[in-house]
């Protein structure tokens, strides 16, 4: 929601949106949400309580995979250019590198935006099915 602030005209806006606004510790209480934790357990739980009804593994499975990738991604692709653009505000690069990262940055994040919404749809499936226990 505030990227175009910060992405419309790099190396400028980073510069300017990240060394003269508190935006980086808004961010990082975001991204240090104990709620995080809690849906990461709770998808886990999730899989190990239906891991014997096959129709629901395989949906909640998927999901686990799926947020897997976007969780992984995240630390190892994102938070490094997160580094250099959020925390330094892009300081110690030129021009076109900063334009550069700041393109890979928003293509990265409307990807994980793409799977958290893959993986929305997998849990949504997983409810509408059956448990595999009617009629037992």
């Amino acid at each position: 929601m505030i990227d175009p602030i910060w992405s419309a005209s790099p190396p400028a806006s980073v510069g300017a949106f990240f060394s003269g606004t508190p935006f980086l510790e808004a961010i990082r209480s975001f991204h240090q949400n104990p709620f995080f934790l809690v849906g990461a357990v709770c998808l886990l739980g999730a899989l190990i309580l239906n891991w014997k009804v096959p129709t629901l593994r395989k949906w909640i499975l998927l999901a686990v995979g799926i947020e897997l990738l976007v969780v992984l991604g995240t630390i190892f692709y994102v938070y490094p250019i997160n580094d250099v653009l959020f925390v330094h505000a892009g300081g110690g690069l030129d021009s076109t590198a900063i334009k550069a990262m700041t393109h890979r940055w928003l293509i990265a994040d409307r990807i994980r935006f793409i799977f958290k919404v893959v993986v929305f749809l997998c849990l949504l499936r997983a409810l509408s099915l059956p448990d595999g226990s009617v009629g037992e």
